[in-house]
């Protein structure tokens, strides 16, 4: 095992639980740093309606990664060779097959989750496109989810946490660039 992938079944649990768990807890933080980065530069740059579009879309994209991060939260590694390979297969059959199912209901239902969100009319518009976008990115969201789910199982919790700082900060860039030197 290298020095980011630890070993969970030999020695004492504790430190190694904190080590491997704080990693995935900034990791969670960094996710809804998309979000509030998006909401931020929004407000900034577009004004109140598109920030209040964006604000409640959020509430969609909360509600996706929750849902990816559970599918793909079953991947393990016991040590079992067969049943670690069997399982990854099986994993990538369920991470691509819910990625697309996620994205076609997730764009044909952009519109009646807004309203089950009681989204006024003045706001739909922009709040289901951001909202359809979203969804019609679950598949790299999904690989995301995979992946780390994938390095987890096998001890390494810092390498999804290091993609999730780089996405974050890349995040901020485009949504700069795109809101701010772009307005779009």
């Amino acid at each position: 095992m290298n020095e980011k992938t630890m070993d969970m079944t030999k020695g004492s649990i504790m430190p190694k639980l904190i080590r491997f768990a704080l990693p995935v807890l900034l990791g969670m933080l960094f996710q809804r740093i998309y979000n509030f980065a998006d909401v931020y530069i929004v407000g900034k740059f577009l004004g109140d309606d598109a920030l209040a579009a964006v604000s409640i879309a959020g509430s969609g994209m909360y509600l996706l990664q929750s849902v990816m991060m559970g599918l793909t939260t079953g991947v393990y590694g016991a040590k079992e060779e067969q049943k670690v390979t069997e399982t990854f297969v099986t994993s990538i059959y369920v991470a691509a097959g819910s990625a697309l199912l996620i994205t076609i209901i997730g764009v044909i239902g952009a519109k009646p989750l807004l309203c089950a969100l009681q989204t006024s009319d003045d706001l739909m518009q922009d709040a289901g496109v951001y909202l359809v976008t979203i969804f019609a990115g679950s598949i790299g969201t999904m690989l995301y989810n995979w992946i780390s789910a994938v390095l987890r199982s096998l001890g390494n919790s810092v390498v999804p946490l290091t993609f999730l700082v780089i996405s974050s900060a890349l995040n901020i860039v485009l949504d700069i660039l795109f809101i701010a030197g772009i307005p779009m």
